[in-house]
């Protein structure tokens, strides 16, 4: 993996000693290191949320899912192979779990227009729904990390954020 300055490996250098994310030992560096991008992204909406309710801005997170679309072609046989998406002769294999494009669509345009999501802000969201929260956040296909919506968390990844760029 290749890196610039900056990037989570950098900042998880400058942490000091590595410890499990979002354990009740972690630095904000720690926080915002940790290797769940995903989880970081979820936070940054917790930030959004809690900051900017009160003028009536709303923010969400939310996972499309894997998506067919042209851009497949341009991936090599090993990295369809890595993602079950081709077996070892070269043959494509069907994912039922792929979603076409305007199933991929269908959780961002919930969270933009329908009225059922009015005012909730700070969430997460997949297939069309609030997602569940899980306790570990490792070894799932859905679902969000309980560590990932903590406002706690959220506060401590905002706060070392806006240092970095101030």
């Amino acid at each position: 993996m290749t890196t610039r300055p900056g990037d989570a490996t950098d900042l998880h250098e400058l942490s000091g000693a590595v410890r499990t994310p979002f354990s009740a030992e972690a630095t904000a560096a720690d926080v915002l290191a940790g290797l769940d991008l995903h989880g970081r992204r979820y936070l940054v909406t917790g930030g959004v949320a809690s900051r900017w309710a009160d003028v009536g801005v709303t923010a969400n997170s939310l996972m499309p899912g894997w998506i067919t679309t042209g851009l497949q072609r341009h991936l090599d046989d090993d990295t369809l192979r890595a993602m079950g998406a081709m077996d070892d002769d070269g043959n494509r294999i069907e994912q039922p779990s792929f979603k076409t494009p305007a199933q991929g669509a269908a959780t961002s345009t919930l969270l933009v227009a329908s009225p059922s999501v009015d005012g909730v802000t700070g969430r997460y969201f997949e297939d069309n729904q609030e997602a569940a929260v899980l306790d570990d956040g490792t070894g799932h296909d859905r679902g969000v990390a309980r560590y990932a919506l903590d406002p706690g968390n959220a506060e401590r990844l905002w706060e070392l954020s806006a240092g970095y760029v101030s």
